[in-house]
């Protein structure tokens, strides 16, 4: 992952990703590991060596995330 919001992600890797498809994201957020569907709106070569094709693609999440690092119980004891 290159770069994540609340409402989508880039990201960068060896696979093509074919825009208008749809995949499940894992992200790790507020609430702990939540699976999120995406849709692909974008793919492109980013980089290429005589060996590896590196692609980077847009993705658009079917559901706003919360990205707020998940609290450790220290943290949530600070606050009572």
């Amino acid at each position: 992952m290159v770069d994540v919001s609340p409402l989508g992600a880039l990201v960068e890797g060896p696979t093509r990703l074919l825009p208008g498809t749809h995949l499940d994201v894992h992200i790790t957020g507020a609430q702990g590991r939540v699976l999120v569907r995406a849709r692909v709106v974008r793919c492109a070569v980013w980089g290429l060596t005589s060996d590896v094709v590196q692609y980077r693609g847009g993705l658009a999440f079917g559901a706003l995330i919360d990205l707020a690092p998940p609290s450790t119980p220290a943290q949530e004891g600070a606050h009572e």
